[in-house]
């Protein structure tokens, strides 16, 4: 099931970047000093914004994080896989990032990722930047 959740740095970087929809797991930080966390899960009828508080950290599904990025600020992805070589023997998927219309990123075959989920992160993480670097 953890695998259905964004990382933690990834959760700590929406977080950042105004996430505030409500999730049913969530980091606690902690207040001891000893960055330990620990991974909660709650009822779903119990999901909140745990991004109010100071020492939680909201951890959304990767749906949920996508589907923010696209209702906030008018970001969609693809992601497609690639098949190339004699008889397909190399495999991989790479990912476009598009404003609106507008192509802004691509992760293309020369920066392929081998598992599908290894370009979800990426993508994830160029998301992030992208709403940083350019202030959107």
């Amino acid at each position: 099931m953890e695998n259905e959740f964004i990382p933690y740095t990834e959760s700590l970087a929406l977080k950042e970047l105004g996430f505030d929809e409500p999730c049913f797991v969530y980091e606690y930080t902690g207040d001891t000093g000893n960055n330990v966390n620990h991974t909660i899960e709650t009822s779903p009828s119990l999901a909140k914004n745990h991004n109010k508080d100071s020492l939680c950290v909201s951890k959304p599904t990767w749906k949920q994080a996508f589907r923010w990025f696209r209702e906030k600020y008018n970001l969609d992805v693809t992601f497609r896989k690639i098949d190339y070589g004699p008889k397909n023997q190399f495999t991989g998927y790479y990912f476009s990032i598009y404003k609106g219309n507008e192509l802004i990123d691509i992760h293309g075959a020369d920066k392929k990722c081998k598992l599908y989920e290894e370009a979800e992160l990426k993508c994830l993480k160029a998301l992030i930047e992208t709403v940083k670097e350019k202030q959107l």
